[in-house]
Formats: structure tokens, sequence, C-alpha cells
């Protein structure tokens, strides 16, 4: 993903792990790789044209607004299930039916549209897509040449240079007791420099990765460069598409790669890096693409697929079918009332930051609570409906956006249970994807937008993984809860008290680190251009406050 460094550390080390986001509407940062946003058109509308998958969703939520909810409009909840029980059989149906068709790999991408798009709901990747997701002339190209491959090029364009370019997934299944088979069919371009492009795959005892270069290969460890190879062979990688294919014997130290079935070579996991090595690598995960900032290191390459599953299988052997995975258990209401922290509410408006003028300049904000922007988009109104007769209004129109930051958030704990709760009213001249919230620490980042016509939830920080779901927010002041529980990697959405959530098994992104900011809980609201730039957003606000442990309500 487009440019990720912390200060502080190494390249060396900071090549042993992937990369993590730097957020372009808070400017641009020590080693952040893309301009923040300057203005101009809005970027086309993110993963619109799918059919509806409600089911395969599981509980009524659509990709798209609008698309999968056919109840009376008095009665939006009539599109969920009926019940918890039959919630969770339509979620361990979608887990079992969309894990991958023939039953043989564990998840498959075969490069047609993104690697989160909803076809492939539940198993979205953690970094499904770069971070200049909105310059078109530079991020990724879907669907390029034609259906079926996804095209990077971060060598030719010098405004790519020091980016890096790939997907990567973090998955709580894999272990090397079970074995592991991963491959990745792909054609380098000519234009892609030396040890560029990685085939990386991370476990609980080691990690292993191969560098393609257009004329040569290098196994061994995470990098294999120097010390690090183990192995290095003459290939031209630019003639056509070759695939290579890593495995691991059940408890094994040891894999073999083969290219285009041919074993080619055999080598040892490394244990300079695994799982637990950084505190925010908490499960294994497969990695491939542009994993350098180095400037001299981009790639160029065309993927045709990417695969992987539980268990050795060499080219040629048959192949067993993989164990079903099951969803993870759902947040359950709190033994107790939940002590809630209140952030925000007619009576606590967050204080402009001092750096932060007027204007389209975005500052770091490193107050506890602090608003960025425009100030003047936040005031106190008087309401009726609120129980101290008064809410926030944000009011982002007419290019007066701001957003709403606190860090070190009390009451949280770092990758712990989280419910954040918000009571909210949506105005009708509110634009789509206008006003995002996300929270985020070192198990990733969650998010939702607050539309007219519903709630969307989306991948993080990322804009792909949508689930929306329809219901009329203008009338009067809902309520929304997203709860992850703790140590893991979704999240899940309830509205206005009702036990059955409108939209659950949403994947987190893998933003685990920011740059500039503590490694503990973090929450943002407002216009924070994270699925679309320069919307306009107006809401009431009646509170917003969170609860350290997860609790459905």
């Amino acid at each position: 993903m487009a440019g990720a460094l912390l200060s502080g550390y190494d390249d060396e080390f900071m090549l042993q792990r992937p990369r993590f986001v730097c957020i372009a509407f808070l400017g641009v940062l020590p080693g952040c790789d893309s301009e923040p946003p300057s203005g101009g058109p809005s970027p086309p509308a993110v993963d619109a044209g799918f059919d509806s998958l409600a089911d395969s969703h599981a509980v009524g939520a659509s990709d798209s607004p609008g698309d999968a909810i056919d109840a009376e409009a008095s009665d939006p909840f009539a599109a969920l299930p009926p019940t918890l029980e039959a919630l969770e059989a339509k979620r361990a149906a979608a887990w079992a039916a969309n894990q991958d068709p023939e039953g043989v790999w564990d998840v498959v991408y075969d490069a047609v549209g993104k690697p989160s798009d909803p076809q492939r709901f539940p198993f979205w990747w953690d970094n499904p897509q770069d971070d200049d997701w909105d310059q078109p002339l530079l991020t990724f190209q879907w669907n390029s040449p034609e259906p079926g491959y996804m095209t990077v090029d971060r060598a030719t364009d010098p405004a790519n240079h020091g980016k890096t370019g790939n997907i990567w997934r973090r998955d709580e299944f894999l272990h090397p007791m079970y074995g592991f088979t991963y491959e990745v069919t792909v054609k380098i371009l000519p234009q892609s420099n030396p040890d560029a492009f990685f085939i990386n795959y991370i476990h609980q005892q080691g990690n292993v990765g191969v560098l393609l270069s257009p004329t040569h290969l290098r196994a061994g460890s995470y990098d294999p460069t120097g010390s690090n190879q183990q192995f290095e062979l003459d290939i031209d990688t630019t003639d056509t598409f070759h695939s290579y294919r890593i495995t691991q014997a059940p408890s094994s130290s040891e894999f073999k790669l083969y290219i285009d079935g041919a074993l080619r070579g055999t080598g040892v996991f490394s244990t300079s890096f695994m799982v637990g090595s950084a505190s925010n690598i908490d499960f294994p995960y497969v990695l491939l693409g542009d994993n350098s900032n180095d400037p001299s290191r981009n790639a160029a390459y065309v993927l045709d697929e990417v695969k992987y599953r539980r268990g050795e299988v060499a080219p040629g052997q048959s192949m067993a079918i993989v164990d079903r995975r099951v969803p993870p258990p759902l947040p359950v209401p709190a033994d107790a009332p939940e002590t809630f922290v209140q952030l925000i509410d007619g009576d606590h408006l967050a204080t402009p930051d001092p750096g932060s003028p007027p204007g389209p300049s975005q500052p770091v904000c490193y107050t506890e609570l602090c608003s960025k922007g425009n100030h003047a988009s936040w005031k106190v109104v008087a309401e009726s409906d609120s129980a101290r007769g008064k809410v926030i209004e944000y009011d982002g129109r007419k290019g007066l956006w701001s957003s709403i930051t606190a860090e070190s958030v009390p009451g949280l704990v770092n990758k712990d249970g989280v419910t954040v709760e918000m009571r909210f009213r949506v105005f009708p001249d509110s634009q789509k994807r206008s006003f995002s919230f996300n929270h985020l620490d070192e198990m990733g980042s969650m998010s939702f937008s607050l539309n007219p016509d519903g709630i969307e939830a989306f991948q993080g920080l990322k804009p792909t993984g949508f689930q929306y779901f329809s219901i009329d927010l203008t009338d009067r002041f809902h309520v929304i809860r997203m709860v992850r529980n703790a140590h893991d990697l979704y999240a899940h959405y309830y509205l206005d008290g009702h036990d059955v959530p409108i939209i659950v098994d949403e994947h987190l992104d893998g933003s685990t680190e920011l740059h500039g900011f503590p490694v503990t809980p973090f929450i943002q609201f407002g216009d924070v251009g994270l699925t679309e730039r320069n919307k306009e957003g107006h809401i009431a606000i009646d509170y917003v406050r969170w609860h350290a442990g997860a609790a459905a309500p």
C-alpha cells in the first residue's frame, strides 16, 4: 500500500511487516507517499454494479444502496432474520458457500474486480487496494488489461517511486501444524526493478519470501536479499504468466518452491520474524506485490490469480476438500449495564486544534480531543428530542468540512473488545458518504458512513468491502452501535437497540498503525474522506460515547 513507514525503524525491519496506511486527509506526514486531495470532482462511486448479495451478507445488508431491501418502508428491520438463531444459520451458510466453490482452496482471488468485492464476502483482504485509490492514473488498474487481471505499475511513473503496491491478508485459521499451499500466478513487466515483487507467508513459527525480478528469482526469508537469500534461479519472469507455488508440510520448518508445476528449490522458514514479533502482528498473513519503499525497488506486474489453502499439496496431487470455515461468535449483551464514556454531546463540544486554521489544511491533531478543518462546521443547537435539550449540528455544506479526532481514547484498551455508540439524525440535504465514523487500534480499522437513506459499513480506511442497510435516517434520531469482540478481525453493527445486527462480519482493514500517532485506540468522525472526497455532510448528533468491552444491545 502507498507509503506507510514509521519513523525510528530501519528499512530492514520495515520490510518485515505489512505496510500500514498513511492517512492522506491528515496531510502529508514523513514517510507518506501520496499527496492529500486538493479538490476537484469526486471519483466515481466504488463497487457499483454488483447484484444484491443479501443472502450471503447474512442479514439483509447489501453491497450498494437500495439493492436488497424490499421490506415496507414502515419496517425496514423486516429485511433482517427474525431471530439471532436464524441469523446464525445464514452466517454459517454464507461462510461455507463463499469460501471456494470447488471446496479445495481456503481463499481465492481471481483478479476479477477487487479482493474485497461483495462476491468474496466474508473472505476479504486486509489491504485490498492502495492508498492512492483516488488517483486513477497512478493506482491499481482493476480488470486490466481485461477482467481477470490486475495491473500494478510502480516503476514507470516517477510519482509512484517509493510507494509500495501490494495486497495482503491476515488469516486466523492458518497455523503451521496444518501445513500450507500458496500459489501466485503473475507476469512481471519488463520495466519492473530488480527484487521488487514479493511473495510472502508469515506464520507463528517463521517466515518465507520469494522475490521476482525480470531475469531472476530469489528465495529465503521475508526479504531474501544478501544473507537472507537461500537460493537463486535464473528465469525470465516477463515472457508469460508463471505460477509460483510455495508448500509447507504439516509442522515442518521446510518449504518447497514449484514453478509452473516443477520443483525448483527447497529452503527453511526463517525465524527472524513471525506472528508476535511486532505488537500488531497477531495472525498469520500472506502478501504479494511491491512491498518496499526503496525508490530503486519498484514493481510492475500483472496478477492473474492468488490462492492458498491449509495442507501441503504438490502440483499434480489430488486436493482434498478443506474444512469449511465457521464465523466467529457475535457479541453478546453485557452482564450489567455498560459504563459508557461520553465523547461529545450538547454540553461537551470539541475545541478547535490550535494548529488548525479554517480552510483546506488538515494538520495532525495531538490533543486528546479536538476538531480539524473549519471548526465553525460544529455548533450547539436546541433540540427537544434530547435529554439535554440540545444537540451538536455538523454542517459541512459550502465546503465547511471538518472532523473530530480523539487520540489515546480513555477507557478503551488496545485490541480488546470495543463498543462505540452514536445517537444521530441525518438531514435530507446531507450527501452520500459525506459523514464517516472510524475506530482504529492494533487489531485494525472499522468504519461506517451515515446517509439519508441508510447506513454503509466499509473496510476501515479503505473504500471497499461495502455493506449497506437501507433505512430512512432523516425521520428521527437513531442509535447506531458498532461492536468488535476482543482480538477479533470483524465488526458488527446494530441499530436502535435491535438484538439482530443490521450488518455483520465486516472485515477490518489492516491499518493498525498511523505515523505520528500512539499505538492506542483512536476515534475520528466527520468529513474524513474515507470513501469519497469533497462531500458535504449535514448531521445532528445527540452524543458519541464508547464502552470498554464488546456488548450487543
